[in-house]
């Protein structure tokens, strides 16, 4: 196990001691770490799979990327295009006769390896299951059609946007709203309060793409419940009440649906709400791929006096 005081050493440096060949797969991944890499590393293979790059790759870390691949012919970056986002970070190192592998939080970038608190873990795993799909699934750098198929914006006009810095930007963000909030109304414990999901379990929930949260593509109203349809009014009164949510300000909200199952906040929409925060470049039906990105997985409530309860996010649920 190995946390990020020593992640470049111990894992990429340690391991290039005995391997030749390192192949990647990171949700997100940056050119002058790649580069970073290439230069303090003793002619090594490197095939290095970025699964998020559906939602765009800026033009100047593109064109990094392509200048590196020219300049060192065993240094591959592949574009994934199609299929399921992939925010999977699996780093699997090979030599003549043996590999080593290791999996877990760390993007191929400054801050996963430097900056951030990061783990990797080494397993023994074979992942070449994930390679291959890597392989399907996406395009060279250099390709020449990859224009057809990867959306390229221009870092000027997306400033906020710089290698995995995009999630880490927002995630920052909205992690010390939370935490100044938490911190506030005293909230520790949540055996004190109340869990909704913020996308329901797939397997519980066959409709999770178009209710709850997601209900904005089925009748346009976003709003929370559970997977198993069980009535909310165990904690919150069938009457109307008020919400205190992190941003500090209040709102009405009122139980709604058969048996009371679902929560509404008037002048609060759900769906919204993640959206912003996640940043999506289209509307589509929030997941919980999306929430790993967002670092939340379910709201949190706590009744502060009657009729008032205070809400904020929580990763766990």
């Amino acid at each position: 196990m190995k946390n990020n005081q020593s992640l470049y050493s111990e894992v990429i440096e340690k391991n290039f001691e005995n391997y030749s060949k390192l192949k990647i797969i990171s949700g997100y991944a940056s050119c002058n770490f790649l580069e970073y890499v290439i230069n303090n590393a003793n002619k090594v293979i490197i095939d290095l799979y970025i699964g998020m790059s559906q939602e765009g790759v800026s033009i100047n870390e593109h064109q990094k990327f392509q200048t590196l691949c020219k300049s060192n012919p065993h240094i591959n970056v592949f574009y994934q295009y199609k299929g399921k986002l992939t925010h999977i970070k699996l780093y699997n190192f090979y030599g003549v006769q043996s590999s080593i592998a290791y999996v877990g939080s760390a993007n191929f970038t400054e801050n996963g390896f430097v900056n951030n608190r990061e783990l990797l873990i080494q397993s023994e795993a074979n992942f070449d299951y994930l390679f291959d799909t890597q392989v399907q699934n996406s395009i060279h750098c250099n390709d020449k059609d990859v224009e057809s198929y990867i959306n390229f914006f221009d870092d000027e006009k997306n400033i906020n946007i710089k290698d995995d810095e995009k999630e880490t930007n927002v995630e920052s963000a909205l992690h010390e709203i939370i935490r100044n909030f938490n911190e506030k109304y005293n909230i520790r414990d949540l055996s004190n309060g109340y869990l909704l999901p913020i996308v329901t379990d797939e397997k519980a929930n066959k409709l999770w793409y178009q209710t709850g949260v997601n209900g904005v593509f089925h009748n346009g109203c976003s709003y929370l419940r559970k997977a198993n349809n069980h009535s909310l009014k165990e904690f919150f009164t069938i009457e109307e009440f008020k919400i205190i949510a992190y941003d500090e300000k209040y709102y009405n909200a009122k139980l709604k649906g058969n048996f009371y199952r679902e929560l509404h906040i008037e002048g609060w929409n759900f769906y919204d709400e993640i959206f912003k925060w996640l940043n999506l470049n289209s509307e589509v039906a929030i997941n919980h791929t999306h929430l790993n990105d967002l670092g939340y997985t379910s709201f949190y409530f706590e009744k502060k006096e009657d009729d008032v309860y205070l809400m904020t996010l929580v990763n766990g649920f």
